[in-house]
């Protein structure tokens, strides 16, 4: 299931099975910001009228477990459920997948790397400072600073608006680019919780400019970078 973090609102789609068959319910996600959504049920009248639900069922995103807890309120509060959501669209019914709305990872232009250049090319191009841009799905939530020197040591600087004015917390690392892939180790966090000494991460350069980066994660995310030394402010 997608829920398109850092977006306020996406539409969505439910299927409910009874028996044998299915009813097919519209749907929209809002964000309520920490991996927790709210979801707003739509549906068709008999009569042709769209009906929208009162009730607002709670969703949680799980990262560890890659799964989503939809809780239930029913009026009875004996009967509140909680169903764990991890297939959906699901693969034992290939045949709904509904047009989910594309995400920024999904743009063509981004499924393949299209470098021609070596890694000692791709890391001199990689010192310097970097921001989450504004097509990043991260980019909403929070800001970021990464300063790639030289000498392979990376600092990062985390803040708590997209303007990067409310620092946070501070991570100090090493990095490194071998076979087209950017290798990154944390050596130095002032939140161990949220940034572990030790943990590493690699992701594939798919393109690179004088001022603009996309790269791959290994579960599949795309990140969106720009190179300037202070954020991008949203434009009101």
């Amino acid at each position: 299931m997608r829920l398109y973090v850092g977006r306020e609102q996406v539409p969505c789609a439910l299927v409910v099975r009874v028996g044998e068959k299915g009813l097919l319910r519209a749907c929209e996600l809002n964000s309520l910001g920490e991996d927790n959504y709210s979801m707003l049920l739509i549906s068709q009248t008999a009569e042709g009228d769209i009906k929208i639900s009162r009730d607002r069922p709670k969703l949680h995103y799980d990262r560890g477990e890659r799964s989503v807890l939809l809780h239930l309120t029913a009026r009875n509060p004996a009967d509140n459920q909680d169903i764990t959501l991890r297939f959906i669209p699901g693969s034992e019914n290939p045949v709904f997948n509904p047009p989910w709305p594309a995400l920024a990872a999904a743009d063509p232009d981004d499924e393949a790397p299209d470098l021609g250049m070596s890694d000692d090319a791709l890391a001199k191009a990689q010192v310097g400072s970097w921001v989450i841009a504004p097509k990043d799905a991260d980019y909403s939530k929070h800001g970021f600073i990464s300063v790639y020197h030289a000498n392979g040591q990376v600092d990062g600087y985390a803040y708590a608006d997209v303007a990067c004015q409310k620092p946070t917390r501070t991570v100090h690392g090493h990095w490194k680019i071998e076979a087209g892939q950017l290798k990154l180790t944390i050596s130095g966090s002032s939140d161990p919780e949220a940034y572990p000494v030790g943990a590493a991460t690699t992701d594939t350069i798919m393109q690179v400019g004088n001022d603009k980066q996309v790269l791959k994660a290994s579960d599949g995310t795309y990140l969106y970078r720009l190179k300037r030394d202070t954020c991008v402010v949203p434009k009101s």
